[in-house]
């Protein structure tokens, strides 16, 4: 892994753990609606505490 750089842009410099935290975020805060929040939010609690791999935020169905 390479140490992020102050002035580097963009997520190619992030490791994939972080990239995925921000993809997270950004997923959840994204919505308008408080309710959809909190909904994505359970999903995405219990998807990582179950140990499976989040689908929302990997893109893959399983």
């Amino acid at each position: 892994m390479r140490p992020v750089t102050p002035g580097t842009r963009g997520s190619a410099s992030l490791p994939l753990a972080s990239r995925i935290q921000r993809l997270a975020i950004c997923w959840i805060l994204g919505t308008k609606r408080d309710e959809t929040r909190q909904r994505r939010l359970i999903m995405l609690i219990t998807e990582s505490a179950s140990g499976q791999r989040i689908s929302a935020v990997s893109g893959k169905a399983e």
